[in-house]
């Protein structure tokens, strides 16, 4: 990989390092630690290096503006990041797992508010507790963050089971009722309660 020249984004903190083989924007702490001796048509020993800080730099911009979108567990993020491939390579998962911890120890990754806000949502759904537990696995939250919410948040699923067939399934016989609310995500135990507490007939 031959150097040919460098510019400067200030606003970025980059520094872009034009080779015969592509431009690398890195950043300027970077560039001034590795690569501000280099002269033009010098082939550059560490190339290697200089790939993986043009990896990580973007690497970085890309889970900053995903957690700037929206809620995302650390979990599913560092699926999504792994995944990326930038300059012709992917980001070591060692490093992936330092920035991570890096940005959760600042805040921007907060699984446990996110398990919150997500079950409150789910909850505002009528939805049963396994239908609850299957959308957060996919999220990417441990059983420990659902378990959690459910002890913060303490929902009583009798209780959404039987408001749920009074608004939607007035009328419905037993099974049928049990049918929905079983696809709802409610355990067994709970929509036989709460039919019964309804007097729900064959």
């Amino acid at each position: 990989m031959i150097y040919l020249r460098h510019y400067i984004i200030e606003k970025n903190k980059e520094a872009v390092i034009v080779t015969d083989e592509g431009e690398f924007p890195i950043w300027i702490r970077d560039f001034e630690k590795h690569f501000q001796n280099l002269e033009k048509g010098e082939e550059i020993e560490n190339s290697e290096l200089l790939v993986t800080l043009a990896i990580r730099r973007e690497i970085k911009k890309k889970a900053i503006r995903r957690l700037a979108a929206g809620d995302i567990t650390r979990r599913e993020l560092t699926r999504k990041l792994l995944r990326e491939k930038v300059y012709g390579g992917n980001a070591d998962p060692e490093w992936v797992e330092e920035l991570l911890a890096k940005l959760e120890n600042a805040g921007y990754i907060d699984d446990n508010g996110y398990a919150l806000r997500f079950m409150e949502k789910s909850l505002d759904k009528f939805w049963g507790i396994m239908r609850i537990r299957a959308a957060m696995r996919e999220k990417g939250f441990t059983d420990e963050h659902i378990d959690g919410a459910l002890e913060k948040l303490s929902p009583d699923f009798v209780g959404m089971a039987k408001e749920y067939i009074e608004k939607n399934l007035n009328g419905c016989d037993r099974n049928t009722v049990y049918k929905k609310m079983y696809q709802r995500g409610y355990i067994s135990e709970e929509i036989i309660e709460a039919i019964d507490a309804l007097n729900i007939e064959n």
